[in-house]
């Protein structure tokens, strides 16, 4: 029976996990990543340390911003027909400060969505934008599902994300056992490589922290 992709994709990284012989690990994610670690700390909560979501979707509630987001639709305007001119329409809206996108970085980009397959696999995922697939469902949604996570909890996010819009992150800082936000000003939704230094530091300093000893 056909499953959905988040749980698919969790218990993929349990695969991952046993192959690398590794028991218990600190899961990290971002955008639609960020979801699947969230369902991976649902459903597999002895397998993880600590977890760290991205600008994560499906955590949180949109009420003010349109959905699909823009950096969504754009996403998926490109899939459809996916010309240069498209992507970097696309990729503007992935971050705050638009000189972050130099002719290398779109050209790379290019390169990757060019590869066999790629389209392919893009336009089958964003088939089931709109409500026109029947790929199976959860019967309840994921940011209904986050106060059950028990494991500590960062969350990371762009202050002017257009892709998963900052507001989607206050339901999981006050429905989340044990969690703290940290929201970066003049960023987007690439916080892991707008922000890259700032992120990596934030990001270590909660991995590496001791865990709180229990009075």
């Amino acid at each position: 029976m056909d499953r959905p992709y988040h749980r698919i994709s969790s218990d993929a990284i349990v695969a991952l996990l046993d192959d690398l012989d590794v028991e218990k690990a600190h899961v990290l994610g971002n955008s639609m990543g960020g979801s699947v670690a969230a369902r991976f700390a649902l459903d597999h909560p002895d397998r993880l340390a600590k977890l760290v979501l991205m600008g994560p979707g499906g955590v949180g509630a949109g009420i003010l911003a349109p959905s699909p987001s823009e950096g969504l639709s754009r996403l998926v305007e490109f899939a459809h027909d996916p010309t240069r001119e498209r992507l970097i329409v696309w990729m503007k809206t992935m971050v705050s400060d638009k000189a972050f996108i130099t002719e290398e970085l779109i050209e790379e980009r290019w390169r990757n969505a060019m590869e066999p397959s790629a389209i392919e696999w893009l336009q089958l995922f964003f088939s089931h934008v709109g409500g026109k697939s029947k790929r199976p469902t959860e019967e309840i949604p994921l940011w209904a599902q986050v106060p059950q996570i028990a494991a500590p909890t960062l969350i990371t996010w762009g202050r002017d994300d257009r892709v998963t819009p900052l507001e989607m992150a206050w339901l999981p800082l006050r429905q989340m056992r044990e969690v703290e936000l940290h929201v970066f000003s003049g960023c987007g939704h690439w916080a892991m490589t707008e922000k890259r230094e700032q992120f990596e530091r934030v990001v270590m300093e909660f991995l590496t922290r001791p865990a709180a000893s229990v009075a």
